[in-house]
């Protein structure tokens, strides 16, 4: 691929994981690193977080990113989805009520997370991100 603007890219720009990229100051300026790096191992993101409030169960989607769970009515339940259909996904869940109510992360049937089939959150403010490796899930 010839040289680019950051600024020019969209998501559907093509470029191959083999390309290099590198970093340089606009104008012709002086190089800020003139070291570049294979395209693989950058990743192009140009939507905003998709936050999600709940008060009640939810079973999230693969759109959703960060969960906000308020539990002062109850405990609620984070039912994620099968880690083998979501590989690689990640979720964040926080609890932002102060009861002693909590949010419960559910794995799907036998899987886990970090071994446990369940795990709550109980503390105020208190947040948990966990990623699919394709069978279970980690907590990162």
């Amino acid at each position: 691929m010839a040289d680019v603007k950051l600024s020019e890219l969209s998501q559907a720009a093509s470029i191959a994981t083999t390309d290099l990229v590198g970093i340089s100051q606009d104008a012709g300026g002086s190089s800020y690193d003139s070291r570049k790096v294979a395209f693989s191992t950058l990743k192009y993101e140009s939507s905003t977080l998709d936050v999600t409030e709940f008060s009640s169960n939810v079973s999230p989607t693969v759109t959703n990113q960060l969960l906000v769970g308020n539990a002062a009515g109850g405990q609620v339940y984070v039912s994620l989805p099968a880690a083998v259909n979501v590989s690689g996904k990640v979720y964040c869940i926080k609890k932002v009520d102060s009861t002693i109510n909590a949010v419960t992360i559910d794995a799907d049937g036998s899987e886990t997370i970090d071994g446990d089939l369940t795990i709550d959150i109980t503390g105020q403010y208190d947040a948990l991100t966990v990623v699919s490796n394709g069978t279970s899930w980690l907590i990162i």
